[in-house]
């Protein structure tokens, strides 16, 4: 059985997109507050929604730690519950990510949605760890239009 989780769980992530020039996003050039600060719509050409970045290297024996793969950030969804981002124009192309959970032993599930024009083109699951996973389409790159989204929806195994 799974139970939607909210206001516990964080999936962190490390995003790498291209667009018109390739582009790793690692965003170590921001400075946020200790608990996050919710990354801005037009950062890097994209909107954001429920994503928040923090410095993940504080919490040792977390997912925020594993999940700083270059410099000191990392971003995560708030409270737990679903986010998504998308192309604020013309095409984003996600390539690859990486995808932790905050804390060791959850045991989560998190199904990454593809949508366009609100109809789910793409589905992909995954079962991360607080010790971290890097991501790549069997199918290759995702290729998100202005007009789309990217979702993840958070939930529990039990």
């Amino acid at each position: 059985m799974k139970h939607i989780l909210r206001y516990f769980l964080v999936v962190v992530l490390t995003l790498t997109f291209r667009q018109a020039n390739a582009d790793v996003l690692t965003f170590d050039e921001l400075t946020p507050a200790f608990n996050g600060t919710l990354l801005a719509n037009g950062y890097h050409g994209i909107n954001w929604n429920n994503i928040y970045v923090a410095n993940g290297t504080p919490f040792g024996g977390t997912g925020y730690q594993t999940g700083v793969v270059s410099g000191p950030n990392m971003i995560f969804n708030g409270a737990g519950v679903d986010a998504s981002f998308s192309a604020v124009s013309g095409t984003l192309t996600l390539n690859s990510f990486y995808l932790t959970e905050a804390w060791p032993g959850v045991n989560i599930t998190v199904v990454v949605q593809g949508l366009l024009a609100g109809n789910v083109v793409n589905t992909a699951t995954f079962t991360p760890t607080a010790a971290g996973l890097r991501l790549k389409f069997s199918t290759g790159p995702i290729s998100i239009p202005s007009n789309s989204r990217l979702e993840t929806n958070n939930s529990i195994n039990s």
